[in-house]
């Protein structure tokens, strides 16, 4: 997306989170919206009342808080896809999956081919590129681990892993050709928990990986 095009023409403020970090913003209506590191939020320094909705945009992962109006939904642009809702709790993860999942409430997910409703444990994952959407159950509280400072892999594909890595802890991680970047992991670590030991944990599952770190530099071997 054109982000700065985007924030000028529709005269937006953009708050954008560095890697390593996490921050909460309350909107001009009383939602609270905590981004997660590497994540940038557009949206208009007071909603105008008059206007039949409320709209902000969002490049990488977030969680909101929706502060209820039935006269004036809010909506969360990822590229085309949408996302609908009156008051609610739910997480957003833009990557090239968007992943939606509602923990209170109700949400309605669509773009310009398909939508989908959501009920709370529920989650949409759509797929950038080829346009599919699926639904499926979970439990929502897992997809909001990192607002606690906690990382939580489910049958994570090692791709996703390396990127979530890189924005927790603001490092560069490397992976030679021969690292299979489609095997999949499942991990939990606490806030305490720095790098070496995500590292350490993942090498020692996975049985043929290894790691070198030097300095702010991960090589994955």
């Amino acid at each position: 997306m054109a982000s700065n095009q985007m924030a000028s023409q529709a005269m937006l403020t953009e708050c954008h989170v560095e890697n390593g970090q996490t921050k909460v913003l309350r909107l001009s209506d009383g939602t609270q919206v905590r981004l997660n590191a590497g994540s940038s939020l557009f949206y208009p320094q007071r909603f105008n009342r008059f206007f039949s909705r409320r709209d902000v945009y969002l490049d990488g992962e977030a969680h909101f808080d929706v502060a209820k109006n039935s006269s004036q939904p809010f909506i969360v642009h990822v590229g085309n896809l949408k996302v609908k809702v009156l008051g609610t709790h739910f997480n957003v993860k833009a990557e090239e999956l968007v992943t939606t999942t509602l923990e209170q409430g109700k949400v309605k997910v669509y773009e310009d081919k398909i939508a989908m409703t959501l009920l709370p444990d529920e989650q949409a994952v759509y797929n950038r590129i080829s346009g599919k959407m699926t639904k499926r159950s979970v439990d929502s509280g897992k997809y909001n681990q990192w607002m606690n400072g906690k990382l939580l892999f489910d049958q994570t594909p090692l791709k996703v892993i390396i990127a979530d890595l890189q924005r927790r802890y603001n490092v560069s991680i490397k992976a030679t050709p021969a690292v299979d970047l489609s095997q999949q992991f499942t991990m939990a670590f606490r806030a305490d928990e720095g790098i070496d030991d995500v590292m350490k944990v993942l090498t020692k599952i996975s049985g043929n990986l290894d790691y070198i770190h030097q300095q702010h530099t991960i090589t994955l071997h």
